[in-house]
């Protein structure tokens, strides 16, 4: 098969001597589409050097909101249950190119929500597509077709504003002989479009704080806005855990302002332009007789 040309995008703040603690607080804005050849020497290169987005964004600003067109399919495998030899069996099955290797936690344990997981294969796919996907009805059609091969799958994998750190040449699987995946020939692509939820629209309106919300505390235990000391690590009851994010942790407090007032702030929302610069104000009923 005759090398080609494909597309993905490269943060410019990336680092790739450091670990995802160090990047991920730097990589919502620096993003530009490159092309690149596939062969192996590329791809390597890519996906061991530097941070990548299978997405295309209409500014440098990785945001859902931003999202133009997915030029490229990352499959990603975290827990172990897919393993190597099952990857590896299957790729030579497939009727696309592709390239498997492994992440930085490949079989070594690691940390995840205040518990240590144990070591296990931790993979990666990169598919090539033949053309960009450039609406969000085929990307979710699309995407459900690789959560019924895969059910145990990252559920963000294809997420709009969904990044990877750079990941090791560990496990290093390159296929160039079938070409890039024609992803409308993919079977049943009607069958999960009809699967995907309709969106019901709602005029927008200002998100406020009720003292009666629940949250996640930085364990991520349910906790009610009233028993939240100020300062306390929480997770943003709107962007917490949202595909949207970079990392995985809390990223949200409450304050209180010059006025004596509550106020919650995320630093999430505030690098991606929501809320009034990541801050919510509170109900101004401020109703303190809850249970």
């Amino acid at each position: 098969m005759e090398n080609y040309k494909t597309r993905i995008s490269v943060n410019g703040h990336y680092d790739p001597t450091k670990g995802k603690d160090y990047n991920n607080s730097r990589v919502a804005n620096g993003w530009t589409l490159q092309d690149y050849i596939w062969t192996e020497d590329s791809v390597r290169n890519i996906t061991t050097q530097h941070g990548i987005s299978c997405n295309e964004y209409s500014s440098n600003h990785k945001t859902t909101e931003n999202w133009v067109a997915t030029h490229i399919v990352m499959l990603d495998f975290d827990d172990g249950k897919v393993t190597t030899s099952q990857l590896l069996t299957d790729q030579k099955n497939w009727s696309f190119d592709s390239y498997i290797y492994s992440s930085q936690n490949h079989q070594k344990p690691k940390e995840k929500n205040g518990k240590v997981v144990s070591k296990c294969d931790r993979l990666r796919v990169l598919i090539p597509l033949k053309e960009p996907i450039t609406e969000i009805t085929d990307l979710k059609a699309v995407e459900g077709y690789f959560r019924t091969k895969y059910p145990t799958i990252d559920q963000t994998f294809m997420g709009r504003s969904r990044y990877f750190a750079h990941g090791t040449t560990e496990i290093s699987s390159f296929q160039n002989s079938q070409g890039p995946l024609k992803w409308r020939e993919l079977p049943g692509l009607d069958q999960f479009r009809q699967a995907i939820p309709k969106r019901s629209w709602k005029r927008k309106t200002e998100k406020l704080i009720k003292l009666s919300d629940q949250i996640l505390d930085a364990d991520k235990k349910t906790i009610k806005v009233k028993d939240i000391l100020p300062d306390k690590p929480i997770y943003c009851p709107f962007c917490g855990l949202s595909e949207d994010r970079t990392g995985d942790g809390h990223n949200a407090v409450i304050k209180i302002n010059d006025a004596g007032l509550p106020f919650l702030f995320c630093s999430s929302c505030q690098s991606r332009g929501m809320g009034n610069k990541g801050v919510y104000n509170f109900h101004k009923l401020m109703d303190m007789s809850i249970d």
